[in-house]
C-alpha cells in the first residue's frame, strides 16, 4: 500500500498529544492514523520501555477494526499489547 505524505499529511503525522482527524471520506484518514501508530508506539516505548501504551478511539467498531487492519497491511504486523484501537462507548 502506497502512502504519499503531503503537507496536510505531514502536519498531522508530527503532532503529538490529543488529536482529532477530521477530514471528507476517501481522503486517507484511516490510512494516516494507522501510519502514525507505528510511529507512536515505537517512540513511546523507546521513551517509556513496553508497558506504556497508545489509545486510538474512534467513533465506530468499523472504524476501529479498519485502522487494525490497515496497520496489518501497512506494517505487515498486528498492533500488540498495550497499545489498544478501541471504540467510544456511549454509556446511560
Amino acid at each position: 500500500m502506497e502512502y504519499k505524505i503531503n503537507e496536510e499529511r505531514k502536519e498531522y503525522l508530527k503532532a503529538r498529544r490529543y488529536n482529532i482527524l477530521l477530514a471528507c471520506p476517501g481522503s486517507g484518514k484511516t490510512t494516516s492514523v494507522a501510519y502514525k501508530l507505528k510511529t507512536i508506539t515505537n517512540e513511546i516505548n523507546n521513551i517509556y520501555g513496553k508497558g506504556i501504551g497508545v489509545l486510538c478511539l474512534s467513533f465506530t467498531n468499523t472504524a476501529s477494526n479498519e485502522i487494525l487492519s490497515t496497520y496489518r497491511i501497512i506494517h505487515g504486523e498486528s498492533l500488540k499489547y498495550p497499545h489498544l484501537v478501541s471504540t467510544i462507548i456511549a454509556v446511560r
